[in-house]
């Protein structure tokens, strides 16, 4: 038993596809900007036995690689959040909000 018939079925709606690029680890969630152009998320590179958390940015239709946007030795940078005219980003980081 499903949510609904439309989560349940997917290909009713088109091919899915993946956007975000293989090499990211992709963790907790993502957020469009207003001009519904970008995607920011949070995850770990591949690979990296640091397994450090940086937020990325891709275009939402997938069709350039990621820009990675913050750095930093933080394993927690989450719940990115765009202002709603695009030009900053919020997000937690050890316990504190921060701006880009």
């Amino acid at each position: 038993m499903g949510f609904t018939k439309e989560l349940d079925e997917p290909s009713s709606r088109g091919q899915l596809s993946r956007i975000s690029p293989e090499q990211k680890n992709v963790k907790y969630r993502f957020c469009l900007s207003p001009d519904e152009e970008a995607i920011i998320f949070s995850g770990a590179e591949s690979g990296s036995s640091k397994n450090l958390v940086q937020l990325w940015k891709i275009t939402s239709s997938g069709s350039f690689s990621s820009q990675k946007i913050t750095s930093g030795g933080s394993k927690d940078k989450v719940s990115p959040s765009f202002t709603k005219d695009g030009k900053f980003i919020f997000y937690s980081s050890e316990g504190q909000i921060r701006k880009v």
